[in-house]
């Protein structure tokens, strides 16, 4: 009975380690409004290199991880996956200003291409980057890539496996633009999402504690099949 006891105990724990997310606070969703008004001013600050449809559509997706229980605080970064890595392809936004506090270069997958990432896989082993909407764990942790932040894939068949893929947000000194200029591409990943080591302190500790991140690219099946896509009533 007693070890029993423990094997439910640990797995309550272990619920609690992937969610990411507290068990004592109820989660109250935090809706973003007037969605196109904001992209426009959010994409305007990235001189539209975060095209305003992309912003409204991960916005869109945002609300409805808000109503699902997901996002601890009012942060949303968006990662477009359809651009080139030599272009700033991440951005950090604070839904409370809509101000772009972080655009970054940021890395893909060695097997889903060079400059551009046109493969995207869930599979362990893949070496590819995955798609879809994301939630970090609450607290960054320092692991062989130096200070990192681990992400929980929030969508079956798309990214669940991210944590056991060890997908990270981390750093790596490839990611950078010496690099661009010697190969023509950015520094290449095992699948997860890195960036200059410059930035990755305080992009971490923006990024703590169970904030949302939607990367994206053109893949028809995601994008009908996705559960933040889905129209929901707000």
């Amino acid at each position: 009975m007693k070890n029993k006891a423990t094997k439910i105990y640990f797995t309550i724990m272990l619920s609690g380690l992937l969610t990411g997310c507290s068990s004592t606070p109820k989660h109250t969703p935090h809706i973003v409004n007037d969605v196109n008004q904001r992209g426009m001013v959010i994409a305007a600050q990235t001189q539209n290199h975060l095209r305003p449809q992309l912003v409204n559509l991960a916005l869109h997706a945002y609300n409805n991880a808000q109503l699902d229980g997901f996002g601890n605080k009012h942060i949303l970064s968006i990662i477009d996956y359809s651009l080139p890595s030599t272009m700033n392809r991440l951005w950090i936004i604070n839904l409370d200003t809509n101000q772009v506090l972080f655009a970054e270069k940021v890395a893909h997958g060695i097997g889903s291409g060079t400059l551009y990432a046109t493969q995207f896989s869930d599979q362990i082993d893949s070496r590819e980057s995955s798609i879809g909407m994301y939630q970090t764990r609450l607290n960054g942790y320092r692991g062989r890539h130096g200070y990192s932040l681990r992400l929980i894939g929030l969508e079956p068949g798309y990214n669940d496996q991210a944590f056991k893929r060890a997908i990270v947000l981390h750093s790596a000194p490839d990611i950078s633009d010496a690099f661009i200029q010697t190969h023509g591409f950015l520094g290449l990943t095992w699948g997860c999402p890195a960036i200059n080591p410059a930035h990755i302190r305080p992009v971490i500790n923006t990024l703590s504690g169970g904030t949302l991140i939607f990367a994206y690219a053109n893949d028809p099946a995601w994008l009908k099949n996705s559960r933040f896509l889905q129209l929901k009533p707000v």
